[in-house]
């Protein structure tokens, strides 16, 4: 007589082998889930306290999917004639990026409350690790923060709150303030024109002031991060471990100095 497990009757080597099957098949099934709520938790939906612009950044290590979105403002704060949405707007090529391929389109009338747009095609969109995605400068910062978004990604909705940040000295564009865009600020210093990356101040010119915007962000944190090495007095600024592990930075005009004092000093020795 067939023996039973679970509620199953197994009592020969294919029977047996379905049972496992079947485990095998529900545990894939949940590591699926697992990894889509995982892929649509690191989208991040970030707007600039400066400007009001609106971007989607993909926060994790690996690429996300992402297959529409609706954002939602209580205050009204949705400029429609700013926004520029995924549909008809990006790449086209249709190789499962952010793109507008024929699938993706706007749903419904945008209103300063609601935007929203979406994919017929499940998996169409897909954000690699660290990229930024523009959505255009359509946050009214004259009204109350808060944004709620509802992300689409596979067969999976979540729902993830409109982050605010101060990115006037966000230079190399990743939607953070830290040591890369001192990077950025130290390489183009002395640089003028229009559209400058590190022209924290638009005054068409990467000089101090520029250093003091990104020195005083409100999105600046270094004490947790390790020191930098000094590329030496060529250059108009760097970076060193203080005592107990701080971070500081001098200011480019104080290296400037040191350096004229240091030419000063080997002229003296040339007498």
């Amino acid at each position: 007589m067939p023996r039973p497990y679970a509620g199953l009757f197994l009592n020969s080597a294919r029977s047996t082998t379905g049972f496992t099957r079947a485990r095998r098949s529900a545990a894939c099934l949940v590591a699926w889930l697992l990894a889509a709520c995982s892929q649509a938790e690191t989208i991040e939906f970030v707007v600039d306290r400066v400007d009001g612009g609106v971007f989607i950044k993909n926060s994790g290590a690996t690429p996300s999917i992402i297959d529409g979105y609706t954002i939602f403002s209580p205050s009204d704060a949705l400029i429609i004639s700013g926004w520029t949405p995924i549909a008809g707007n990006y790449d086209a090529s249709g190789d499962q990026s952010v793109d507008s391929t024929s699938d993706w389109f706007v749903i419904g009338t945008p209103t300063a409350t609601t935007v929203s747009e979406a994919s017929l095609t499940e998996e169409s969109g897909s954000l690699d690790p660290g990229q930024v995605v523009s959505l255009g400068l359509f946050f009214d910062l004259a009204k109350l923060e808060g944004l709620a978004v509802t992300v689409s990604a596979g067969n999976q909705t979540i729902v993830v709150a409109g982050d605010y940040r101060n990115l006037q000295a966000d230079y190399n564009g990743d939607l953070v303030v830290d040591h890369g865009d001192y990077d950025v600020f130290q390489m183009t210093y002395g640089s003028t024109g229009a559209g400058l990356a590190a022209d924290g101040n638009g005054d068409g010119v990467v000089d101090a002031a520029d250093y003091t915007v990104w020195r005083d962000s409100p999105e600046l944190s270094l004490a947790s991060m390790p020191a930098i090495t000094a590329p030496g007095l060529s250059l108009p600024g760097f970076v060193e471990a203080a005592p107990g592990g701080v971070v500081t930075i001098p200011e480019p005009a104080a290296v400037l100095l040191a350096a004229q004092l240091l030419a000063c000093c080997l002229r003296r020795r040339a007498r």
